[in-house]
């Protein structure tokens, strides 16, 4: 039986075929593996056969969280993934209309897991206190200016790790 211009369908339909399965070799797949983390400056990439599929997500290279401290101005943050290398911490006072709090990581708190991953800090907080009265220099000796409870403040706090270029 002829196809079109009279040519036999079987040449037809294997002509078609090549042409599809060439057409196929040439499209893009999905991508295979996961996504690289987020660097600090963009790159267009040199892989031109794979695509990503648009549900994918990038690696956050921070974690986030909000602590309450406790009754001891202190709050244990463990991270929902550990960290390879010793992140930065930032730590950020949610004002509660009371004096400000200063808030930091616990020198000697952190903790790691068996493989040497970075789990988790210890957050203390201490609010700023009035000055006492001054009738002399002495009398201000040793007091310290952020020796006040932060008891039930809540520390917004941040942490990562360095980014690769």
């Amino acid at each position: 039986m002829a196809g079109p211009g009279g040519v036999p369908r079987s040449i037809v339909s294997e002509a078609q075929a090549a042409a599809e399965a060439a057409a196929q070799a040439i499209m893009p797949k999905p991508a295979t593996t996961l996504p690289a983390a987020a660097g600090t400056k963009s790159v267009t990439g040199t892989e031109t056969t794979r695509y990503a599929l648009e549900d994918h997500t990038h690696e956050v290279r921070a974690r986030r969280a909000r602590v309450t401290l406790g009754a001891n101005g202190s709050a244990v943050w463990k991270f929902d993934r550990p960290f390879a290398t010793r992140p930065g911490i930032w730590c950020q006072w949610e004002d509660d209309g009371g004096r400000p709090v200063y808030a930091f990581p616990v020198k000697g708190s952190w903790t790691q897991d068996a493989a040497g991953q970075w789990t988790g800090v210890t957050i203390r907080g201490q609010r700023q206190q009035v000055l006492p009265a001054i009738n002399l220099l002495a009398s201000v000796a040793g007091f310290d200016v952020f020796g006040g409870s932060a008891a039930g403040c809540v520390i917004a706090c941040m942490a990562g790790e360095d980014t690769p270029t």
